[in-house]
């Protein structure tokens, strides 16, 4: 398939599990007759590398986003979220290994309060993200930024309302030089591998993870650049 005309697909108001998945020859894809729709399952769009860019703006009314939406997109350069502002709640894998975006603005997940598994995973080309969207967040499930090795700098301030990390809250983000936790100051569990393979960080204070009373395994593991904590 090189095109798809989605216009029979009018009145379909929820989108089930796996819906275009491996449709690598699609360069582009016209979403409005999806305006409908309300849900969308998980594996939307999979693995459909063909895509440069992709308007959302038809799926304005969706509430809730499955996982692995996005899943392996590598061809997108650009991505404006601002259609899907009312979603809540956001499932595994969101933009897993879109390594072709350069910039992602977040703004419109501002309703977001819960972020499941593996948020941003591969992501490479991303040279800087501002989390401030993301401040009524409370839940942040295992991999919260896995592998985007572009980013220098990181502000957690918006995540103060979290208090327990899961699982690899931060790995192999290789081009962090420095990372504040201040604002982690409510802390109470760290569950394992806390901060993996982050090569770049020369130092680090952990005086605002005074709460913590819980820390599992591999809490600072291959930070090898750290020459004082």
């Amino acid at each position: 398939l090189t095109t798809l005309d989605l216009s029979p697909l009018s009145q379909v108001t929820n989108i089930a599990h796996a819906f275009l998945v491996d449709c690598t020859g699609l360069t582009t894809l016209d979403l409005s007759p999806l305006s409908q729709v309300t849900k969308i399952g998980d594996a939307f769009l999979h693995c459909c590398t063909g895509l440069t860019k992709l308007d959302l703006s038809p799926l304005s009314q969706v509430t809730k986003i499955g996982d692995n939406f996005l899943y392996r997109c590598i061809g997108l350069t650009t991505l404006d979220l601002s259609p899907v502002s009312q979603v809540t709640k956001i499932g595994d894998r969101f933009l897993y290994r879109c390594i072709g975006l350069t910039t992602l603005d977040l703004s419109p997940l501002s309703q977001v309060t819960n972020i499941a598994h593996a948020f941003l995973v591969d992501c490479t080309g991303l040279t800087k993200l501002d989390l401030s969207p993301l401040s009524n967040v409370t839940y942040i499930g295992d991999s919260f930024l896995h592998r985007c090795t572009g980013l220098t700098g990181l502000d957690l301030s918006p995540l103060s309302q979290v208090t327990n990390i899961a699982h690899a809250f931060l790995v192999d983000c290789t081009g962090l030089t420095k990372l504040d936790l201040s604002p982690l100051s409510n802390v109470r569990i760290i569950a394992n591998s806390f901060l993996v393979g982050c090569t770049g960080l020369t130092k680090l204070d952990l005086s605002p993870l005074s709460q913590v009373t819980k820390i599992g395994d591999r809490f600072l593991y291959r930070c090898i650049g750290l020459t004082t904590l």
